[in-house]
């Protein structure tokens, strides 16, 4: 699309909501980077996301990409009742008192909705409303009075938040509409679940089987919102499929100073397992109003993803903002100028500047420095994933490709965020959904292989079809035997995707291209051939000295390195390929071609052969 910037190996979700509600504007923000689709089930009725699900799955498909879909649940939450004309003012030092009984909210009275609120809180307990912009110091708890005293002055309104710091409030992770919530989602196709407030392992394994119970496959991303959440992160992170780093709520349960430390740990949490992380709220908050961001969001945007995380996550800004489709199309270009740093890329007539590299090959920092912990043994899958990225540096490879059954291996390969893309191919429309959200891989749907086919053949070939490789191209394959088994991969492989024209013995070990020139004798060969032109002939005897003399390959019908053609190419120093049956038949004289002497194949066209 016109104006978008190309996609970035960051992954951009984008929360749905009224301005954004129309196909168009979702296949503009498809085309600008969004990558999955977020349905915030704390507001709107299900048949209004259920509408929005189906815009985003039509959308999807006249951009012709697959948008990944997150249901974000409500979660257990607590909120004031409502008020005399809707709102109240509060002044510091003042008594208020909030109470489980009903009662109309006043400037010293206020119902909250979580009836056990009193028995959970004590004196010296501090409670906030409405995200923290009214705190309160509990003074005496009796019955179900909690007699407080406003300690900053402010107004609140209906139905505004109420947190609680650092107290265990007894709530559950899920609630029945939560599980209601989940089940429809279920039904219409989610491939994400954003567990909103889980507090332990348990939680997470709560809507696990809500999901289970109703035949999904969706993964779980643990929103990471509360004390108990960051205490007991790493039990959640492995329960989880995924985390989301939610600072508004921590920004609530601990001090704003806190909060980007916290980012920085829960990201390498999340990078040393390999588990996709969202970095969320209030990253381009600006733009709800405005058509460009502050300079100090887009300094947030970047270093979230120097930081390591997978994605990064709008909200009101594409759900209720003015300028939906710029906001994904501004978090797309700063997200594009991090990476052109962090990966040592450049853009053309700007700043070539890049953050300091260390040694070692990995980009992410967590992932980078703590790599040989012994903390955890790393599987195969790892290390053929950190080979892969190695090799692709290395020979200066154009793409990973990884064939994929659960996309294990993918999200393996991206950990170690290689310069080039990685492109998994997948039978499972779950896992193409599921790969929507791991930074830098490109996902593609192929049918079954068939028993003994080779994994990689059917990849390239659908790569190829797709337009994601080009013929030439220097691919690092990584795949597992027995075929249709996840977490199998064994297998490094490099090679060059490409017509192969011929195959027969390779002789001299440096690969070389050029046009090829077919001759049946030496002198109509000595006519055709240019300096640096391949040869092609039946068989060479010396009446083709001359021809050779100017040739920059030779491709022979006739095989044995004792031939005449054979031995003339060694004492010439030049790259052959002898014993290709019916190379003068399928090599058309003026084509060009590619010799890769090491492997005794010849390509059509250039090819990246090392």
């Amino acid at each position: 699309m016109s104006g978008c910037p190309r996609r970035p190996r960051t992954k951009i979700v984008c929360t749905i909501g009224p301005a954004c509600q129309s196909e168009d504007i979702l296949v503009q923000m498809i085309h600008c980077g969004m990558s999955v689709a977020r349905f915030n089930f704390s507001h709107g009725t299900r048949e209004e996301h259920g509408a929005r699900i189906n815009l985003v799955k039509a959308a999807s498909r006249r951009a012709g990409r697959r948008t990944g879909l997150m249901l974000d649940t409500r979660g257990p939450e607590i909120r004031l009742g409502l008020f005399e004309g809707g709102r109240a003012h509060l002044r510091p030092g003042q008594r208020f008192v909030l109470t489980s009984r009903d009662v109309t909210g006043t400037s010293e009275i206020a119902t909250v909705t979580y009836k056990k609120l009193p028995e959970r809180v004590s004196k010296g307990s501090r409670i906030l409303l409405d995200d923290g912009n009214i705190v309160l110091e509990v003074n005496e708890v009796s019955g179900e009075d909690i007699f407080t005293r406003v300690l900053n002055e402010g107004v609140i309104s209906d139905r505004k938040k109420v947190s609680v710091p650092g107290v265990d409030l007894g709530l559950p992770a899920l609630d029945p509409r939560d599980v209601e919530d989940i089940k429809f989602g279920a039904s219409m196709g989610i491939d994400f679940v954003a567990a909103s407030f889980v507090h332990t392992a348990g939680d997470v394994l709560d809507v696990r089987r809500v999901l289970e119970e109703s035949g999904s496959s969706a993964q779980i991303i643990a929103k990471i919102e509360s004390v108990a959440a960051v205490k007991n992160l790493d039990e959640i992170l492995k329960a989880s499929d995924g985390l989301m780093v939610a600072r508004g709520d921590l920004g609530v349960e601990f001090p704003p100073e806190e909060v980007p430390l916290l980012q920085k740990m829960m990201i390498a949490r999340a990078n040393l397992l390999g588990k996709p992380v969202i970095t969320a709220t209030q990253m381009l908050e600006s733009m709800v109003e405005k058509p460009r961001p502050t300079r100090a969001e887009a300094s947030d945007v970047a270093n979230a993803i120097f930081d390591g995380t997978d994605a990064v996550m709008l909200s009101a800004e594409t759900a209720t903002g003015l300028y939906p489709v710029e906001a994904v199309r501004v978090m797309a270009s700063i997200a594009l100028k991090a990476e052109e740093s962090m990966l040592g890329g450049s853009s053309a007539g700007r700043s070539t500047w890049q953050v300091p590299q260390m040694p070692d090959e990995i980009a992410v920092p967590a992932v980078r420095c703590c790599l040989s912990s012994s903390e955890v043994a790393p599987t195969i899958t790892e290390v053929i994933s950190r080979a892969a990225v190695n090799a692709s540096r290395d020979l200066r490879a154009s793409a990973i490709v990884t064939p994929t059954e659960s996309g294990y291996t993918a999200r393996m390969v991206a950990r170690f965020r290689p310069a080039v893309p990685i492109l998994a191919v997948t039978p499972h429309e779950k896992t193409l959904g599921h790969l929507t959200l791991v930074w830098g891989v490109e996902a593609r749907l192929a049918p079954p292989l068939s028993p003994g086919g080779f994994p990689s053949d059917a990849a390239v070939e659908i790569l190829r079809q797709e337009g994601l490789l080009e013929d030439g191209s220097l691919v690092v394959l990584t795949a597992g035997t027995p075929v249709g088994i996840a977490g199998t991969t064994n297998m490094l492989q490099i090679r060059t995707v490409g017509d192969v024209i011929v195959k027969g013995a390779g002789i001299g070990s440096r690969p070389v291209s050029g046009i090829a020139r077919v001759a049946m004798s030496g002198e109509e060969a000595f006519a055709k051939m240019g300096e640096g032109d391949i040869l092609v002939a039946a068989t060479v005897d010396r009446s083709f000295v001359p021809a050779l003399k100017k040739a920059g390959g030779l491709v022979m019908e006739q095989g044995g390195l004792t031939s005449d053609g054979a031995v003339l190419a060694l004492q010439l120093n030049i790259p052959a390929v002898v014993g290709a049956s019916r190379a003068t038949k399928v090599i058309r004289d003026g084509e060009r071609v590619t010799l890769d002497t090491p492997r005794g194949v010849v390509y059509r066209g250039f090819a990246q052969v090392r």
